[in-house]
């Protein structure tokens, strides 16, 4: 346990709901990514992915392609952290939207 005041944390076979619920990424930038530590974070990774769903957040971009078009997947948090970006200003998300946009014609930004 962290200490902190909330913790949030579900059974690792529970993802099995998610893929029945079809989602194919999920943002991880979130304030409570890192309640158990890097550890934690690892885990709800590596969990997600082996059953086949994309993660997003921090450094982790994805990617659905659909037909010849292709979309990048980017999630932003208000706090950041190794799981999570945030926008600062202007000129670090011109920087992103530059190097992705290089990478993919449609770039999809979530901010929580």
């Amino acid at each position: 346990m962290s200490g902190n005041c909330f913790e949030f944390i579900m059974p690792t076979r529970y993802v099995s709901h998610l893929k029945e619920a079809n989602f194919s990424v999920l943002n991880i930038a979130n304030n409570h990514i890192l309640d158990f530590g890097l550890e934690g974070a690892e885990s709800t990774i590596t969990t997600l992915r082996n059953a086949g769903i994309q993660v997003t957040g921090g450094e982790l971009i994805a990617t659905i392609q659909k037909g010849e078009k292709k979309t990048a997947v980017v999630g932003f948090s208000y706090k950041a952290s190794s799981c999570a970006r945030m926008i600062p200003n202007g000129y670090f998300f011109h920087i992103l939207l530059e190097e992705e946009v290089n990478k993919t014609p449609f770039l999809i930004i979530r901010k929580r």
